[in-house]
């Protein structure tokens, strides 16, 4: 299975317009970035920004199945804190 995507890392950035948040990935050396997602509340920005992190995680959790389980939920610990969720 294989999905196109915007590889991360993926940035918050507030603007001035609506006050809404844009989640961006850095394209070059000179800062340029593509606008992701434009969404109007930071927790909703942060999970979205999360995400390539968190899609990361779960390959790592789903390739080392046979680890210990505290070894996976470290793992799912870490892409949760991430998303800024407790």
């Amino acid at each position: 299975m294989s999905a196109e995507h915007t590889p991360g890392p993926w940035m918050i950035r507030k603007t001035d317009r609506w006050s809404r948040y844009q989640i961006t990935d850095v394209l070059d050396e000179d800062g340029f970035a593509r606008v992701v997602s434009d969404v109007q509340k930071l927790e909703d920005a942060r999970l979205i920004a999360a995400a390539p992190e968190l899609l990361a995680a779960l390959q790592k959790i789903e390739a080392n199945a046979a680890e210990s389980v505290e070894w996976i939920r470290r793992a799912a610990r870490e892409a949760i804190a991430k998303a800024g969720v407790s």
